[in-house]
């Protein structure tokens, strides 16, 4: 069953990450109102992993779970998140905690 989360959302401090051979763009969301964040999407852009269209989760929990998503609206920089099934395949899992680790460490290098 989908769930929409009905505030506006955007996307803060995106960057293209590398590991393990897969690549995705991470970023924080932020609910839009109010600039509080509410968790964090990676979507998966190539690697073994991703056959076809690339695939984009979403974390409310700092990587501990991951669910599937997709957007209503405009689609870039956040809009309204339409939640998924959770992810359960363990192998994805780690593969996506491994990129949010690094989307943090590279953040912490920024000047």
């Amino acid at each position: 069953m989908n769930s929409l989360i009905k505030t506006l959302t955007r996307k803060e401090r995106r960057r293209f990450i590398q590991s393990g051979g897969n690549a995705a763009d991470v970023s924080r969301l932020l609910e839009d109102s109010n600039g509080q964040p509410i968790g964090h999407v990676v979507q998966l852009e190539y690697g073994p992993l991703v056959v076809g269209t690339p695939l984009e989760y979403f974390t409310s929990d700092d990587g501990g779970n991951f669910v599937h998503v997709h957007w209503k609206g405009e689609i870039l920089n956040g809009g309204e998140m339409v939640i998924g099934s959770p992810e359960t395949d363990p192998k994805i899992v780690t593969t996506l905690r491994l990129l949010l680790t690094e989307w943090k460490r590279k953040l912490e290098q920024a000047p």
